[in-house]
């Protein structure tokens, strides 16, 4: 019969071999990156702890799920992009969840993270600390700070700011060039 201190150290004995598993499946499925052989048009599932150290290569578009366990950096995301750190180059369409969603181009979904950052247009929904997008906002940012260039739809947040949006802002500190007036605490719109 286990005691209580012995099934804790199994339970972490376990839970460590499991991590070590991973690790080394990631590290084998990873391989030489720039080997030679035919490369997938997509994948329904990348895995990555490294961009040097991921199942695909960075430029296999994803239609599925990626998991990112520390670093993941991926030219095509469509699906679920779950992780530490999702950095997406081109476009990611679906659910991005991580601590940081990173997109250097377009986005369109729902992005949960302690930062969110989309330097391209953006449709959909994001919620986090922080939410940046540095193009065209279509949608909704709930956070503690918001940013839009440009955007018609709706910030909840302590600090918005957006150059040009058609909408409402509610927060503490709203700053919206094309509103109601240029700032205005509590509530700002534009229409």
């Amino acid at each position: 019969m286990l005691n209580h201190r012995s099934a804790l150290l199994l339970l972490r004995e376990r839970s460590s071999r499991l991590g070590l598993m991973v690790l080394l499946l990631v590290a084998s499925l990873a391989g030489d990156s720039n080997a030679a052989g035919p490369t997938p048009s997509f994948t329904p599932v990348q895995i990555a702890l490294l961009p040097v150290a991921q199942i695909f290569r960075s430029d296999v578009p994803v239609r599925g799920m990626r998991l990112n366990l520390v670093f993941g950096a991926q030219d095509d995301v469509v699906g679920l992009d779950v992780g530490f750190f999702n950095d997406v180059q081109e476009s990611v369409s679906g659910i991005g969840a991580g601590v940081v969603n990173l997109s250097h181009g377009d986005a369109t979904g729902i992005q949960m993270a302690m930062s969110n950052s989309v330097e391209g247009r953006f449709r959909g929904i994001q919620v986090g600390l922080s939410n940046v997008n540095e193009g065209r906002l279509r949608g909704v940012q709930l956070g503690a700070v918001n940013v839009t260039e440009d955007g018609s739809g709706f910030q909840l947040g302590l600090y918005n700011r957006a150059s040009s949006m058609k909408g409402i802002q509610l927060g503490l500190i709203n700053f919206n060039h094309n509103g109601f007036l240029p700032f205005f605490p509590f509530i700002n719109f534009g229409f």
